[in-house]
């Protein structure tokens, strides 16, 4: 058997560090995270067109979604204001024109227990780039330390002015936190009874 002599033009490929860290945030088996408060959306809408099937409503499709930036970009530019709530019920009912929520996760605190002790910014992973060399893309830094009472985060505090801006022009806005939350707010508003924890499927 004759020996394989190998070609000496032949070099294994050496990846840079940044390199390595793109081919590793575009791995095909990495996990993807479906957003819990998307997942309540959807069960939320369903529920809504088998409860109140001649109603009609809008639900923001850009919520939760994972969208690229440029989507994004495009998505706010089609609405009044970047932080508009999740889902919009058109129908006037005890004295509002309208009703007006935005959903949150259950676990998700709207208000401070307790004081905090640094500015919070938030993150996310992103797919390493000259732009983003550490793989971390900035979201949000907010302007203040957070004290007890008040808003969550910046995010928080700026759907909660949308919320009250909406509500001086006479429509019903909230904030739902989970699943339940908004159908007890929507079932009091179409005078409905209502039962925790009704399953409908």
């Amino acid at each position: 058997m004759l020996p394989v002599l190998k070609n000496p033009t032949i070099y294994k490929k050496r990846y840079s560090t940044l390199q390595k860290r793109y081919l590793q945030s575009r791995k095909p088996d990495s996990k993807r995270v479906v957003k819990h408060e998307q997942s309540i959306q959807n069960q939320l809408c369903a529920w809504f067109k088998q409860v109140l099937p001649g109603e009609h409503f809008i639900s923001d499709t850009g919520s939760g979604a994972f969208n690229s930036d440029y989507a994004k970009v495009q998505h706010n530019r089609q609405q009044s204001h970047k932080h508009e709530p999740d889902i919009k019920i058109l129908a006037m009912r005890r004295g509002y024109g309208a009703m007006v929520l935005e959903l949150k996760a259950d676990s998700t605190e709207l208000r401070m227990k307790r004081n905090g002790t640094k500015i919070r910014v938030r993150t996310k992973k992103v797919p390493v780039s000259r732009k983003y060399p550490e793989g971390i893309k900035i979201i949000e830094r907010d302007y203040k330390i957070r004290k007890k009472g008040d808003w969550a985060s910046l995010h928080l505090e700026q759907q909660a002015e949308v919320l009250l801006d909406y509500e001086r022009k006479g429509y019903f806005a909230r904030f739902a936190v989970g699943l339940e939350h908004a159908k007890k707010l929507i079932s009091w508003y179409f005078d409905l009874p209502y039962t925790e924890n009704s399953e409908l499927f």
